[in-house]
């Protein structure tokens, strides 16, 4: 989805101010390392089967209206992003969220004030916007089926088919898309024509812990499945999370491709790692 969270490439910004943050204080605010704990649990342990990941995070995110994205302090986007989460899966009322609410049995709640997390048209925008998402195709995987979920004839569903389309030294072209959904595949990257460097593939892991025995399927560099399907779980009916698996690849752009002749520094090239349903083979 296209915004002010990708900003690659952009031109014309002035210099990033100094905060005068000391490097010795970790959170300005102490509400900050709250959020910081709040976002990591809610996005890796209490709804993980509802609905709720780190790319469905960042998607809501970017739901975000651009002016209030853009002067909005860092812990306070994760707050609108884990509150939009609320209110869709219906977690917190909306009057909880847009009016402020203090639980009766919190220590000294007379004493408290509520306080107004976001409001209304924040949460409408991002409900028509992820509508709207699903409704459209995901590369990859094309329109969702009937009932919401998504297929592909090449990746099946929390299997890792290790069997990449392309190799070292392939030259490939990017998928040109517009969407509402989330993705990471960046505008300035798309319609561009590169050639892969490495192929990560899929690898198998073990892990230790609760389940000694617990074998899980993932992506070097890349744990979770493929963000854009991960993006797309339901926050209600269950939650399901579709996890795709697909081989990651790490594709060299030379700069000119990207900002064209006589804009780009001679001699420089560009690295990204990008997932395979963004790639397809280069014509000739």
């Amino acid at each position: 989805m296209e915004g002010p969270h990708n900003l690659q490439t952009w031109t014309g910004f002035d210099a990033i101010p100094d905060k005068g943050q000391p490097e010795t204080v970790v959170w300005p605010e102490h509400w900050e390392g709250e959020m910081g704990a709040i976002f990591a649990m809610t996005t890796s342990v209490f709804f993980t089967d509802k609905g709720f990941n780190l790319d469905a995070a960042r998607w809501y995110r970017e739901t975000m209206q651009w002016r209030t994205y853009g002067n909005t302090p860092y812990f306070d986007l994760w707050l609108r992003s884990v509150s939009t989460y609320f209110s869709l899966s219906g977690v917190a009322s909306r009057a909880e969220l847009t009016e402020g609410y203090v639980t009766p049995d919190y220590p000294q709640a007379g004493d408290r004030t509520p306080i107004k997390i976001i409001d209304n048209d924040a949460l409408d925008l991002a409900a028509q916007l992820r509508a709207q998402a699903l409704a459209q195709a995901v590369p990859g995987f094309g329109k969702p089926q009937t009932n919401g979920s998504y297929r592909s004839p090449i990746y099946q569903e929390g299997t890792a088919v290790n069997n990449p389309l392309f190799a070292v030294g392939d030259r490939v072209e990017t998928l040109m898309q517009v969407g509402t959904g989330h993705t990471r595949e960046y505008p300035v990257y798309r319609g561009r024509t590169g050639v892969v460097v490495a192929s990560y593939g899929i690898v198998e892991a073990q892990f230790t812990g609760v389940e000694p025995n617990h074998i899980r399927v993932f992506q070097p560099y890349y744990q979770p499945g493929y963000p854009d399907i991960a993006s797309r779980a339901s926050p209600v009916d269950g939650g399901h999370r579709q996890e795709f698996f697909v081989p990651v690849y790490s594709i060299r752009f030379e700069a000119r491709d990207l900002w064209g002749d006589g804009y780009a520094e001679e001699g420089v090239a560009v690295y990204v790692d990008m997932f395979e349903p963004y790639l397809k083979r280069a014509a000739g």
